[in-house]
């Protein structure tokens, strides 16, 4: 499972939009699309405003 699926898996799981999740990462809803689907690959600062948006530390994403 790479980067973008575990960030889709945990914002399903959390019930949340693509677009809310986008608000309380202060990011695009196509940013979070593009992460989703593997076309980029997040850099620290925004990989940490997600996994806070989220509730969960950030190398939970990563492992």
């Amino acid at each position: 499972m790479n980067v973008g699926e575990r960030i889709r898996a945990a914002r399903e799981a959390a019930s949340l939009h693509q677009s809310q999740l986008a608000q309380k990462a202060d990011t695009s809803q196509d940013y979070i699309s593009d992460l989703e689907r593997g076309k980029h690959e997040p850099g620290l600062p925004i990989l940490r405003r997600i996994a806070k948006a989220l509730r969960m530390k950030p190398g939970k994403l990563l492992d």
